[in-house]
């Protein structure tokens, strides 16, 4: 039996007309077997050439010393990585904290409903008559405000539904104090007389224990709630894919994505967050598919910066389905390091590493050698607080300024994320 990922040579061959490269038939050919939609595989050779197999076609595996040899060609060619980038349904269920004008964190029980009868909003008909059908549920999830969204191919509309949710607690938080703020900070401390007021059921450390892929335990196991002064947040990314291969997805996701948070969130994140909470390797799977949990809410500062890691974890998610996890030059206790410590110059190593891939990642997502691309890089590699708005969250999300058309005023949320900085393909730098 072969799998994808496999090096191996193909020996029946069935395939579309399509599949044939320079007249050159595809039996007898090698290469890494790696998956494609719709029941078919690609065989990516280590000149670079990929042919195209219906999934009836016959393999057998090479030699250790060939497939070794074949897998260093393949990553040295290795061209759309992030081939499919529409392959996935992707979600989330982002937690953020709210703040009295004072500062002080606002428990978010004292203005949501708890999670089993959760506030929904749906996106507002806009001004062009359009009824958009994204919706958002949000909810307290301890001190800190959690909401759940429609998923979506597209991140522009995931965006959107991300913005609907944000919107949703802001507008909630406001009703009870209008001097509260959201914020970015995955890490908030709690008065002791604040946390000795909250009942047991709202002082509650949370949710079921995650899995992970590396064996590690979360720090908040065992913690009697009312003894710990802090609070966290995360960003959890959700990837409607099969859950017989998680840890495959939640390596590759963790490598590239992960470590890419630990460099572009620098002088952003707390890292006294993964002392308890949102380890490297940290997953569940749902019903839908693979929840990765190792993002912070600090993505949350600025829409094109959270819309970079949506992109960064689905192209993540393609390299794990074609069996490409082997191009990324790193190893599991590296990564793990790197993100549990907050280890940036460990972080820069691995990206200078892998940079020449990386690029290739965000050429295929954003359009080659384009002037998006390369915020991407100056973004992961420079840190986003160096060229993007950090300290206005509520202002860059445009909360409480209503919803456009696209095309629309430009000072309100234009539907499909088309407001001027407010996804990648619309970011202007500021430095």
């Amino acid at each position: 039996m072969v799998a994808v990922g496999d090096v191996v040579v193909a020996e029946e061959v069935v395939a579309p007309r399509h599949a044939y490269v320079r007249d050159v038939p595809l039996k007898g050919a090698k290469g890494v077997l790696t998956s494609l939609q719709s029941g078919t595989y690609s065989l990516r050779g280590k000149t670079g050439i990929t042919y195209y197999l219906l999934d009836s076609s016959k393999f057998s595996k090479l030699p250790d010393a060939e497939a070794k040899e074949i897998m260093e060609g393949v990553r040295k060619h290795i061209g759309n990585v992030a081939s499919g980038v529409n392959a996935y349904n992707m979600g989330t269920d982002p937690e953020v904290f709210a703040v009295h004008g004072d500062g002080k964190v606002f428990p978010a029980w004292e203005f949501l409903p708890e999670c089993s009868s959760p506030l929904k909003v749906k996106m507002a008909e806009t001004s062009d008559g359009w009824d958009y059908a994204g919706q958002a549920s949000a909810f307290w999830d301890g001190f800190q405000a959690e909401f759940t969204v429609s998923p979506s191919q597209c991140h522009a509309w995931l965006l959107d539904y991300v913005r609907l949710g944000l919107n949703a607690v802001w507008e909630a938080a406001r009703k009870k104090d209008p001097t509260a703020k959201l914020v970015g900070a995955s890490v908030v401390e709690i008065p002791e007389e604040v946390m000795q007021a909250a009942s047991k059921k709202h002082a509650e450390l949370g949710c079921m224990p995650s899995q992970n892929i590396y064996g590690e335990k979360t720090h908040l196991m065992g913690l009697e709630a009312k003894r710990l002064p802090l609070r966290f947040a995360g960003c959890h990314i959700h990837v409607g894919t099969d859950k017989k291969n998680a840890a495959s997805y939640v390596r590759i996701m963790d490598r590239i994505a992960g470590v890419a948070s630990v460099s572009a969130l620098r002088d952003l994140e707390d890292p006294r967050r993964r002392e308890f909470y949102g380890l490297a390797g940290e997953y569940r799977t749902p019903k839908h598919g693979v929840e990765w949990r190792t993002l912070s809410s600090a993505v949350l500062v600025h829409p094109a910066l959270t819309h970079l890691f949506f992109d960064l974890s689905r192209a993540a998610a393609c390299i794990a389905r074609d069996g490409l996890t082997f191009a990324w030059d790193t190893t599991d206790d590296e990564t793990e390091k790197v993100i549990n410590t907050y280890d940036l110059n460990g972080a820069l190593d691995i990206l200078a590493r892998n940079k020449s891939l990386l690029q290739r990642m965000l050429d295929a997502i954003y359009g080659a050698g384009g002037v998006v691309a390369k915020n991407g890089m100056r973004i992961i590699m420079e840190g986003a607080k160096n060229h993007i708005a950090t300290d206005d969250m509520e202002g860059q999300w445009k909360l409480g300024k209503g919803w456009a058309a696209r095309g629309g005023d430009d000072a309100k949320w234009r539907v499909h994320s088309s407001s001027t900085n407010c996804c990648m393909q619309n970011l202007k730098l500021e430095k």
